[in-house]
C-alpha cells in the first residue's frame, strides 16, 4: 500500500511538472510575441493558448523569423 502511494505521489510530481513546463513555456513565448510585435489580438492569444507543447517550442524559435504579427497568424493557421 506504501508503495503504491509513492508511485501515485510520484506520478503527480511528474505531471505537475509537465503542466508547470508548458505553462512557463506558453508565458514566454507569449512574452517573446508583445516584445516583437505589441499587444497580442484576442484570437492569437486564443490560437496560441491551444497550441501543443511542441507546437510551443517550434513557435519559440520561428518567432524571430517573423516579420509582422500577420506572418504569426499565418504560422498559427499553418501549423495550429
Amino acid at each position: 500500500m506504501i508503495r503504491d502511494k509513492k508511485g501515485q505521489i510520484s506520478l503527480a510530481r511528474r505531471e505537475g511538472r509537465e503542466i508547470g513546463r508548458e505553462e512557463g513555456i506558453r508565458i514566454l513565448v507569449k512574452r517573446q510575441i508583445r516584445r516583437k510585435f505589441g499587444e497580442i489580438p484576442p484570437e492569437v492569444e486564443t490560437q496560441i493558448e491551444q497550441l501543443s507543447l511542441e507546437k510551443l517550442d517550434i513557435l519559440g524559435e520561428e518567432i524571430f523569423d517573423l516579420a509582422t504579427i500577420a506572418g504569426l497568424e499565418n504560422w498559427l493557421v499553418n501549423n495550429g
